[in-house]
């Protein structure tokens, strides 16, 4: 028996199958990287992408004066107030609203819509409401323009 002849055996397999299979295992590794660096270029144009639709959106979503359309309600309401710097009846705010907010204009119930707001912004404290004898519904105001439940005397000014 010619012991030179016959290859030798590695965990059952010859030195010619293991060369084979590292050189597919090389080919295969060698595709996965092709793959991995493809999609890596696509996921760096996805989030380039991504960058540019969000700048168009904020521009889209802000107003000059600052507003977005993207905020809680509770957060327009009150911004609306501090950009008016005034108290303000709830038509006045749905009318400002109705400016603003592509959302707001196109409910099909803005006044029940805003009532339910305002109604919990005014039980959270996140705004005050003063009723104005003569004038139906209330005015409402941000918190600090109240002392004790009552509308300051510089705010009550400006019902009048």
């Amino acid at each position: 028996m010619d012991n030179n002849k016959q290859q030798p055996v590695v965990i059952g397999q010859t030195l010619p199958e293991l060369a084979r299979q590292n050189a597919k295992l090389e080919q295969q590794l060698a595709q996965q990287a092709k793959e991995i660096k493809l999609l890596t270029d696509y996921c760096k144009e996805l989030l380039s992408e991504n960058q540019v639709l969000r700048a168009k959106l904020n521009l889209q979503d802000g107003s000059p004066d600052g507003y977005k359309s993207s905020w809680h309600w509770y957060k327009k309401i009150t911004w609306l107030l501090k950009n008016e710097n005034r108290p303000m009846l709830s038509q006045e705010l749905i009318t400002q609203l109705q400016k603003l907010d592509d959302n707001f204009r196109h409910n099909t119930n803005p006044v029940g819509f805003l009532s339910a707001y305002l109604t919990n912004a005014a039980k959270r404290k996140l705004i005050g409401k003063h009723k104005q004898p003569g004038t139906r519904g209330y005015y409402y105001c941000l918190p600090h323009w109240m002392k004790d439940n009552v509308l300051e005397l510089e705010y009550l000014k400006m019902l009048y």
